[in-house]
């Protein structure tokens, strides 16, 4: 999430889609809603009701103290599940934000988080959409460093020197250097 630190005075809407089908994003999507609502702090959360990044973003908003009873946690209820009345309720969502954060996965057969978050855009608030699948994803590039998908985005290349993660490769000299040191260490403990 956003590295911002500073209270949003306003009205953060979170959003997703229903459809949370990789084994880790259940539990992803309900940490993303609550880093967003930890770091920043609005007066307000929002969402929807759909089973899903809704519910886990509501669920989140209570566990930091958020509540529908004192009106700091709104759930939009559509009318009902068809198009026109979820197309209704997500533009209420997009016009009463003051920004907007998307949570979606891959595998999702509607864009109605999407078009949310177009509209919430559209209108000039501040949206950020996280592609849940992908979070914690690892995968080695072509200078064999280890690119580690976070909700920023992707962070690396990292390199494994045998001891700890590099933010550059390992200096071969250094690394055997060092191997030789722990075979040395290891040999004075045994005798």
């Amino acid at each position: 999430m956003p590295v911002v630190r500073e209270q949003v005075s306003g009205v953060l809407a979170i959003v997703g889609t229903r459809t949370l089908a990789c084994p880790q994003d259940p539990t992803v999507a309900g940490r993303l809603a609550a880093d967003a609502i930890g770091a920043l702090r609005p007066d307000v959360v929002i969402t929807g009701a759909a089973r899903g990044t809704d519910r886990l973003a509501a669920a989140a908003a209570r566990w930091l103290g958020y509540r529908q009873a004192d009106g700091t946690l709104r759930i939009y209820e559509p009318a009902s599940y068809a198009w026109p009345d979820l197309r209704e309720r997500d533009g209420r969502l997009a016009e009463d934000c003051t920004c907007l954060v998307r949570l979606h996965c891959r595998q999702a057969t509607t864009y109605g988080s999407g078009w949310t978050a177009d509209e919430a855009g559209r209108l000039g608030k501040p949206v950020r959409q996280i592609l849940v699948c992908d979070i914690g994803k690892t995968v080695t590039g072509p200078d064999g460093g280890m690119w580690i998908f976070g909700s920023t985005g992707w962070r690396g290349p990292y390199w494994w020197d045998g001891t700890d993660w590099l933010d550059h490769p390992p200096d071969p000299g250094v690394v055997e250097a060092e191997r030789i040191l722990r075979r040395a260490d290891a040999e004075r403990r045994r005798s």
